[in-house]
């Protein structure tokens, strides 16, 4: 089986050279920056299908990093694309490629409320989820 991933998936104008997620890509092996083609102004199918692409091209298991905005693309592909990892798992004895095995999702944004996120509370609300896959 091939080395677990981390996927780093930033927020609104992505991660600058200071910010932790950038800090953690640099720091651990296996880290993966998603490319979304709009920082400035997202758009929730094209961040969905990014995170996507990014998960399928993975040689093994993954773990997804999220910030602010990335933690409600989480929350979309989730919606869309999740599968519980323990009913992969007993099917193939393990997780494989392209397999969720984990989620930190930090700050999400209250995309209802006051503050620098609102103006894509229509374009990202309202979020599906249908909560996270669990292993237990």
């Amino acid at each position: 089986m091939a080395d677990t991933s981390l996927i780093i998936i930033p927020g609104r104008d992505n991660s600058g050279p200071e910010h932790w997620q950038t800090l953690w890509e640099s720091k651990f092996f296996g880290c993966v920056r998603v490319a979304q083609r709009d920082w400035a102004a997202p758009r929730r199918e094209a961040w969905v299908a990014g995170l996507h692409e990014t998960i399928a091209a993975q040689p093994g298991p993954v773990i997804l990093i999220a910030h602010s905005l990335g933690c409600i693309t989480v929350a979309h592909w989730a919606a869309e694309h999740g599968a519980p990892p323990a009913a992969v798992g007993r099917a193939r004895k393990g997780p494989g490629a392209g397999d969720v095995v984990a989620a930190l999702l930090v700050a999400p944004p209250d995309l209802t409320g006051p503050g620098p996120i609102r103006p894509w509370s229509g374009v990202f609300c309202p979020c599906r989820a249908r909560g996270c896959p669990s292993a237990a």
